[in-house]
């Protein structure tokens, strides 16, 4: 993929128009068409009752239609009807950490590409489009607007903090992917998979600011966002906390949510044993992969930092999805929203 595997551009994000209008982010349990209506057992504010029919099994119980329900004898749903211009929020992490990968392309290229996909289906489907992203120290916010004014607006803003990222790794800032205190991460080769290009795996501690941006970034996407929403997040989730998960919580209480773990094979588990030579593009040292325990819990904690991602999900009811360096982001969406109707 050359350089597109590193840095995205404005006009390789316009480029995935066309693939996503194969994309449908409109998959629920009960949906009709009618004149750009949809109609959703979703309950929340921006939503208003459209009719009632008979109940069925899988329905939300607390959307029982109890008059109707009362006067026929019969036990009747409500479905409400959303607004024509629903809101999507992107919500993308552009912490130092996401410009790494060992194959396939960069995690920040593959949240890049994965939220243009999702904005360039939202245009098609006449919803705004809004964003927040962010780095340790910044946040940047786009109010939601429409068509394809929203999405080019994001891909600019997309395009710039990755500019910035790989100009201040080339003055040997930490912006390749390394964070002061990281497991590792750098230029070095790896087995089997091609160069370690960026830095930073999923497993290290990461830098002093970076566990306040997930947290922070939150607040300020919850000061856009209004309850209604479809909301997705884009992210490897390195340092979610508690008050990360407690703003998340509140955001997913009211909107449609997903979360998007994008993550990279090393991040997973370390290369087969032997000595490697890594860096942060500021400095190098030697990996030692030989000893299987330290490879062992290496690979446990990641195991677990997944598993909380996903329980989280579960006890939220919001969707999950993983995409790796190695998958195509595309593929991805579809195998979990599948595609509009011809």
């Amino acid at each position: 993929m050359g350089a597109e595997a590193v840095r995205v551009s404005v006009a390789s994000l316009i480029g995935l128009a066309h693939a996503a209008r194969g994309l449908s982010l409109h998959r629920g349990d009960v949906r009709a068409r009618r004149s750009d209506v949809r109609r959703s057992l979703f309950k929340g504010r921006g939503m208003e009752y459209d009719e009632s029919r008979l109940y069925q099994p899988g329905d939300d119980v607390r959307h029982l239609d109890w008059r109707v329900t009362a006067r026929t004898g019969k036990p009747h749903t409500k479905l409400f009807r959303e607004e024509r211009e629903r809101p999507v929020f992107l919500w993308v992490d552009c912490r130092a950490p996401m410009f790494f990968a060992t194959r396939g392309r960069f995690k920040s290229v593959a949240a890049a590409q994965l939220a243009a996909l999702l904005a360039w289906s939202a245009v098609h489907d006449g919803d705004r489009i809004g964003s927040v992203l962010f780095t340790e120290d910044t946040h940047r916010e786009i109010k939601p607007q429409r068509g394809k004014t929203g999405a080019l607006r994001l891909f600019r803003e997309l395009a710039g903090v990755g500019g910035a990222a790989h100009d201040g790794a080339a003055g040997g800032g930490a912006a390749s992917g390394s964070s002061s205190g990281a497991a590792f991460g750098g230029s070095g080769a790896a087995s089997g998979g091609g160069a370690m290009r960026g830095g930073g795996n999923g497993n290290g501690a990461a830098g002093a600011n970076i566990g306040d941006s997930p947290a922070g970034a939150l607040l300020r996407l919850s000061h856009i966002a209004r309850p209604g929403s479809l909301i997705f997040f884009i992210s490897d989730f390195r340092n979610f906390d508690e008050r990360a998960e407690t703003r998340l919580a509140q955001l997913a209480a009211h909107s449609e949510t997903v979360l998007v773990f994008v993550c990279d094979a090393l991040e997973e588990r370390l290369p087969p044993p032997g000595q490697y030579r890594v860096g942060d593009g500021a400095r190098d040292f030697h990996l030692d992969t030989g000893d299987a325990q330290f490879a062992a819990d290496y690979a446990a904690r990641f195991r677990r930092r997944a598993a909380r991602l996903r329980a989280l999900a579960r006890k939220l009811g919001v969707g999950f999805l993983q995409c790796r360096t190695s998958d195509d982001p595309l593929a991805v969406l579809q195998r979990h929203f599948g595609t509009r109707a011809r």
